[in-house]
């Protein structure tokens, strides 16, 4: 290679470089999601509440590498599991005056009212922090924040993430007490209705 073309190919590699990274700098980095059904979601799921969130609070895990915050939502209607009260658990928060925001993650304050969608933390997500190991009955929010809708002026939605695929299989807006039917009806088809209330 001629010196001529091997100095016009570095000047090339180091402008593309460049420009990829002011293109990577000028905006924050967000996780693309695969899209969940409201069936996939019920299919997924082991508890399924509406309620009002009570109480949110962030910690550091056990090493100090994350923040979590742990939501308490007390129970209105039921359905799917037993409780009156759940707490779960999602990514990010803040702790004194640092902030940790995990992309497609909510962000919930105390008095929403809410409906979610959680399953269990895996024996290796509970493991991972003491505080969590030693209390029963752990959750997480099933595709993070695609399982959960904010109930506000008498419309569910949801939001807060970004979708690789088709986004109309989402219902990201929709009546509260028509997404609850439409649970219901997967929870009975599948068999998973039983006290239920």
């Amino acid at each position: 290679m001629t010196p001529g073309i091997y100095r016009h190919s570095v000047i090339n590699c180091v402008f593309a470089a460049a420009l990829l990274a002011g293109l990577l700098a000028g905006r924050p980095a967000s996780a693309l999601m695969i899209p969940l059904t409201t069936t996939t979601l019920v299919d997924r799921a082991s508890c399924i509440v509406e309620g009002c969130v009570t109480n949110v609070s962030s910690r550091w895990t056990d090493d100090r590498a994350a923040i979590v915050t742990e939501v308490t939502v007390e129970v209105t209607d039921l359905l799917l599991g037993d409780t009156n009260r759940v707490t779960f658990l999602y990514k990010g928060g803040v702790v004194g005056e640092v902030a940790q925001r995990v992309s497609d993650m909510p962000g919930l304050t105390n008095g929403q009212h809410v409906l979610v969608f959680l399953r269990a933390l895996t024996p290796e997500e509970a493991g991972r922090d003491r505080a969590v190991a030693g209390r029963k009955a752990r959750h997480t929010l099933v595709g993070a924040a695609q399982g959960l809708y904010r109930i506000e002026a008498g419309r569910a939605i949801k939001d807060g993430f970004k979708i690789l695929g088709d986004a109309t299989v989402i219902d990201y807006d929709v009546d509260p007490a028509a997404i609850k039917a439409r649970i219901r009806a997967r929870l009975g088809a599948s068999g998973r209705d039983r006290g239920v209330r």
